[in-house]
């Protein structure tokens, strides 16, 4: 397993929501969002730093999978705002460390 610092794990993270907003803007297909949702979901465990880090990284992880469920039932404007919120949530992270 690859252990990332904190700054480069929130940077992987937020590159991946970033991904999701755009291919969900393209309008890709529910099946294609939901699996790069799921990887950027993936992607905030590699976050490690403090407990308060955790706590917030775990806040932006909640609307991540908001999003996803969004996007399942076909609600794809609530989606793009979950995921906004958790792209920044995840940005915000850096000034936790």
């Amino acid at each position: 397993r690859i252990v990332y610092s904190p700054t480069t794990a929130i940077e992987m993270t937020a590159g991946k929501v970033q991904v999701a907003i755009d291919a969900l803007t393209a309008g890709t297909e529910a099946e294609t969002l939901s699996k790069l949702i799921k990887d950027a979901s993936d992607a905030t465990k590699e976050i490690n730093a403090s407990d308060s880090v955790f706590r917030a990284s775990t806040k932006a992880n909640n609307m991540i999978k908001s999003a996803r469920n969004h996007v399942k039932e076909g609600a794809m404007q609530q989606a793009e705002q979950e995921l906004r919120s958790a792209h920044q949530a995840i940005l915000d992270l850096k000034k936790i460390l």
